[in-house]
């Protein structure tokens, strides 16, 4: 086989892995001649694999790819912490506690709210309207309401553009537990993680004196 850059012989293709040979025919410019071979899974497996590097070509179109750099620490942040004030706002409105529920019970099964409304509250408060929150689910701070089961309490099942904080979230919040502070997203998944790991009362995009409110768990 011939390319661009180095000919092989048929014993070292023969030897050659599947990324191996994805990488040969794609860096060689031998796509055209070889592209009906390859999976679309494939393709997108070597984008993957070299997008997290900087920006490469797709092989099919010639045109850049580029993955998206997200930061935990950034003004998306900001929905899950109103999400959060909302829900415990709804909690307490109801008195969760004083009706026995089971703690753990009760945080894998908090209330959602639609997104407009939450989005609503951080203009309001804070003055900003991060739209970008969906990025939050990636580290897995916040979900979209899709559970058709009966509600514990409060209106879970609506799922229409409603989102909920999980667990991770709560505990997150509360600086119990460490997440990745960056991560590089490519058609809607996180391709890589950054080693730098932070704790809630790191994140400098919420007010110094706020992160304080949250170093003691609501329950």
């Amino acid at each position: 086989m011939e390319g661009n850059k180095r000919s092989i012989t048929q014993e070292e293709w023969l030897r050659f892995t599947k990324e191996q040979r994805l990488d040969y025919i794609i860096s060689n410019e031998l796509f055209a001649q070889y592209g009906d071979r390859l999976t679309r899974n494939e393709l997108l497996e070597y984008i993957k694999r070299n997008v997290a590097h900087g920006n490469c070509k797709c092989p099919v179109c010639g045109r850049g790819v580029g993955a998206q750099h997200k930061s935990l620490d950034s003004g998306e942040l900001r929905f899950a912490v109103v999400l959060y004030n909302m829900t415990f706002a709804a909690l307490t409105e109801i008195d969760v506690k004083s009706k026995g529920y089971d703690n753990d019970l009760l945080l894998e099964n908090l209330p959602s709210f639609h997104y407009k409304k939450v989005l609503d509250t951080c203009k309001e408060k804070h003055g900003t309207y991060p739209t970008g929150f969906p990025v939050l689910k990636h580290w897995g701070l916040i979900e979209k309401d899709n559970d058709k089961r009966n509600p514990l309490i409060l209106g879970r099942g609506k799922t229409n553009g409603y989102w909920y904080l999980t667990r991770r979230g709560y505990d997150f919040i509360h600086s119990k537990m460490k997440l990745p502070k960056e991560c590089s997203i490519l058609n809607d998944e996180v391709i890589s993680w950054s080693k730098e790991e932070v704790l809630f009362w790191q994140c400098g995009t919420i007010p110094w004196e706020e992160r304080q409110q949250y170093r003691t768990t609501y329950f």
